[in-house]
């Protein structure tokens, strides 16, 4: 699944990358540049993603708080079970949100 991020700061704009994770193992990275990165989620079952920003000359690292996901699995096919995210229209808005904010940027280093 595509999960998609902003990172932002009021003091300029954060360079460097984002990964995002799940409890259960599964990650993705992209640049804050690329706004997204696609996640696959294999197995069935609760899990919680978090958002992790590494950092740049200029801005700390910082961790998302998690937020809680739920895959159920469904035939996909030849290629196999696809992962179906479990959330509805508004658990996906509140998901794309949480990684949206990404506990608001602490800000420049001194």
């Amino acid at each position: 699944m595509t999960v998609a991020f902003t990172v932002t700061s009021a003091g300029g704009t954060p360079t460097g990358d984002v990964t995002v994770e799940a409890d259960t193992g599964e990650s993705c990275t992209a640049t804050v540049a690329a706004g997204s990165c696609e996640i696959i989620l294999n197995t069935a079952g609760d899990r919680t993603l978090t958002a992790n920003y590494s950092g740049d000359a200029n801005f700390n690292p910082s961790v998302s708080a998690g937020e809680a996901h739920t895959v159920i699995l469904v035939p996909g096919g030849a290629g196999g079970p696809t992962s179906i995210p479990a959330l509805g229209g508004w658990g996906l808005i509140a998901l794309g949100l949480m990684l949206a904010g990404m506990l608001g940027w602490r800000g420049r280093r001194s």
